[in-house]
């Protein structure tokens, strides 16, 4: 087993530090051998806040060694956020990964960074600064191009920028005052366009046409169904009466048959009973008289027999007296049949009479008989001789 010297190794380790850092110093010194300039175009003459701008940096190489570049940021000058940058894509260790800015000794390049223009940080003015990021070559050979060294310059970079120079820079509801947008305040039935207030066609319907209704502020024709009517710039639902139909948006009366009755805006048959008559398109109850009876919605005559009259639509038989007879359907005196009644009781009572008469004689005869029997019974016991 090898034994190592503690104070060995921390010697070894304090003297590379200082190799390490010496390479780092030379590098530097030759890193930064060059010059950059920026400029800048916006899309107008003027920078306003949230346009593109088109940042150029041109770098001039006055070292011994080629200046590479890998990144390249602007930063606000205060809180450090990175305001727009350029990342080339380089990995050292990935051959497909190696590009970068290359500028050779005594010579210009310029890299492009297109971005939003952002809010100016000091009052119209954006004050920022260019960082960059370089490759350091090593005097290793194995080291070559591994190293990077980012370096943020002091100096500061300011554009004057503007929120606004007119109102097309602002929003639809804003206009531009004084560089800065402001919120328009429209008056009553006013709208914004183009940045200003303009009256509506109309606020209420009552500015309209008859048959107009004001919608989303625009007098418009009012497309009403059918069954609907205009009233008050608005389409009501039409109220007709059930013998009314509805005919180009108007209630119109129904021209019902005399069979006929209305329901629902229509004309329907009507399906009266047999003792019912169609009067004024309703169904009437038919006023018939006692000799009459209801048949087929109309009232015809009894026809009954000799002996039978008409009583509440219907035929009875007559309940006659002793001394009446039917005569058209009705009870009368029947004087032919009391005269010969008369006659007849007359000639009864006078043989009744007759017989009592001849009856009272018999008896009478009878009597006398009986009578002279009884004399004569007497007489002869009177004359029979006593023992």
């Amino acid at each position: 087993m090898i034994k190592v010297d503690k104070k060995t190794t921390y010697w070894t380790k304090k003297r590379c530090l200082v190799l390490y850092s010496l390479i780092f110093i030379l590098c530097c010194s030759s890193v930064l051998a060059y010059v950059y300039k920026i400029d800048y175009e916006c899309q107008e003459e003027d920078c306003i806040e949230g346009q593109e701008i088109n940042w150029s940096i041109h770098f001039e190489n006055k070292g011994e060694l080629p200046l590479m570049i890998t990144s390249i940021e602007l930063v606000d000058g205060f809180n450090k956020s990175v305001l727009a940058n350029l990342e080339y894509v380089y990995d050292p260790f990935n051959s497909e990964k190696n590009d970068y800015l290359r500028v050779v000794t005594g010579k210009t390049k310029t890299a492009h960074i297109i971005a939003k223009i952002p809010k100016p940080n000091l009052e119209n003015e954006l004050i920022y600064v260019p960082c960059f990021t370089n490759i350091i070559d090593s005097t290793d050979a194995k080291d070559i191009g591994t190293h990077l060294y980012k370096h943020c310059f002091t100096k500061n970079e300011s554009i004057t920028i503007f929120e606004c120079t007119r109102d097309n820079h602002c929003g639809a509801k804003y206009e531009c005052k004084s560089n800065k947008c402001e919120r328009i305040r429209c008056g009553y039935c006013q709208m914004i366009t183009d940045h200003e207030c303009k009256d509506y066609e109309c606020c209420s319907n009552e500015v309209c046409g008859e048959r107009e209704g004001c919608i989303n502020h625009k007098c418009i024709a009012l497309d009403c169904s059918p069954k609907e009517r205009i009233f008050n710039h608005s389409c009501v639902e039409l109220e007709c009466k059930k013998d009314e139909y509805i005919e180009n948006q108007t209630c119109l009366p129904l021209s019902c048959e005399n069979g006929e009755y209305p329901v629902n805006h229509r004309c329907i048959q009507l399906n009266c009973s047999y003792d019912e008559n169609v009067v004024n398109s309703t169904c009437t109850k038919l006023n018939c008289d006692g000799s009459e009876y209801a048949v087929n919605h109309t009232c015809k005559k009894l026809s009954c027999k000799y002996n039978e009259t008409a009583s509440n639509h219907a035929c009875i038989g007559l309940n006659c007296g002793l001394f009446q007879k039917t005569s058209n359907h009705r009870c009368i005196i029947d004087r032919q049949f009391i005269s010969k009644f008369s006659i007849e009781l007359f000639i009864a009572v006078v043989v009744v009479l007759v017989l009592v008469l001849d009856i009272k004689k018999y008896e009478s005869k009878q009597e006398n008989k009986k009578e002279e029997f009884k004399k004569e019974k007497d007489i002869s016991n009177k004359k029979k001789p006593k023992k």
